[in-house]
């Protein structure tokens, strides 16, 4: 809700449903519905406390589950069992089925329930082309961090040595700097070729630290340009 400016009623980047999305990714069919309730109570309290009424909040909730089961479903049909982000193959199934169809097909009903209950004043066309973009960008840089930290991340971690702490920390902080320097302090008339300044890091990230790296260090860089960028940096 940080993201989200009046009067529009779809928030730039929303986390959420790419957390309830990464969920069913990683644990089997019969306990969806268990991950879905397990969701509802955080739903609830973030949206009243933002003083949205309650039949929205229903009807939001079941959009945001449809495009979780649609994206999950899909995927794990495709591929046959768990998501892990190993191969270009598996890849191409995500971009297609978490961070594309399931998002457009529930952006029809997401939208639907905001004209139907008059929550913000955009249409209906508008309103599914920004539901869209924000959770297409949201699943893209927060599902691949949730999957790989829960299959590869604690084993990696153990199996680490000292050197590749040490590494680990020297690129994530230099990342953390220069995505700083250049993503808010740069002010109108400042060079533009800048902005390429990340790259190294993030090619670093996905030399060494393969899909775990890449995705953490590509969150940090995705979520520090729209915090910035939608703030006015």
């Amino acid at each position: 809700f940080a993201l989200t400016f009046q009067p529009h009623p779809v928030s730039v980047l929303w986390p959420p449903n790419a957390i309830v999305v990464a969920a069913p990714l990683l644990t089997p069919p019969r306990l969806w519905w268990f991950v879905l309730l397990a969701a509802f109570p955080a739903h609830l309290a973030a949206q009243l406390q933002s003083d949205v009424p309650p039949l929205m909040i229903v009807c939001w909730f079941i959009s945001n589950a449809w495009e979780a089961l649609i994206g999950a479903a899909l995927t794990r049909y495709v591929i046959g069992g768990p998501m892990g982000f190993t191969s270009l193959p598996r890849v191409g199934i995500f971009c297609l089925c978490v961070v594309f169809i399931g998002p457009l097909l529930s952006s029809f009903l997401d939208a639907a329930f905001v004209m139907w209950n008059h929550w913000g004043q955009d249409g209906y066309w508008e309103l599914i082309r920004m539901r869209l973009s924000s959770n297409a960008v949201s699943a893209l840089i927060i599902v691949p961090v949730i999957v790989t930290w829960v299959t590869d991340g604690v084993q990696l971690l153990r199996a680490a040595s000292r050197s590749r702490y040490l590494e680990a920390c020297a690129l994530f902080l230099g990342l953390l700097a220069v995505s700083y320097v250049v993503l808010y302090e740069l002010r109108a008339g400042a060079d533009l070729a800048l902005l390429f300044l990340p790259l190294p890091f993030l090619l670093w990230a996905a030399v060494r630290f393969g899909a775990l790296g890449a995705s953490t260090a590509i969150s940090i860089v995705g979520f520090l340009a729209i915090w910035s960028a939608s703030h006015g940096h």
